[in-house]
Parts: C-alpha cells; sequence; structure tokens
C-alpha cells in the first residue's frame, strides 16, 4: 500500500513538473501575462504539495506525527 502510494505521487510529480515547465515557458514568452502567472502559482502550491505528501511521515501508534527522533 505505501508503495503504491509513492509510486502514483512519484507520477503525479512528474506531470505536474511537466506542466510547470509549460507554464513557465509561457509566462517567459507572453511577457508576464497576469493569467499564466496565475497558473504558474497554482501548479507550484500543487507541486509543493505533491512533494510534501511523497515526503511525509506516517503516525506512530502513539498519535504523534514526527519525522525527527525523539532524544532519549
Amino acid at each position: 500500500m505505501e508503495l503504491e502510494r509513492k509510486i502514483v505521487t512519484g507520477i503525479l510529480i512528474c506531470g505536474v513538473v511537466t506542466v510547470f515547465i509549460v507554464v513557465s515557458a509561457l509566462v517567459v514568452l507572453t511577457g508576464r501575462n497576469p493569467f499564466f502567472v496565475k497558473k504558474k502559482l497554482a501548479v507550484g502550491a500543487l507541486l509543493l504539495s505533491l512533494s510534501t505528501i511523497m515526503s511525509g511521515c506516517k503516525c506512530s501508534p502513539g498519535g504523534i506525527v514526527s519525522c525527527y527522533a525523539r532524544k532519549v
């Protein structure tokens, strides 16, 4: 289950990166058209969200979510 989620998220990230590159090129080619700038920001936010999901940690049995080792 965990591996499937990471594979699907990885494929989605590759697709979103491709869209981000295309929209970035359109921003440059159109001279910073506000429509394409908004789309670039939205796609960038989606990319950040997906990459956060990809690197996120699971909940521990105690219900505490942390990516850091506890100091003993």
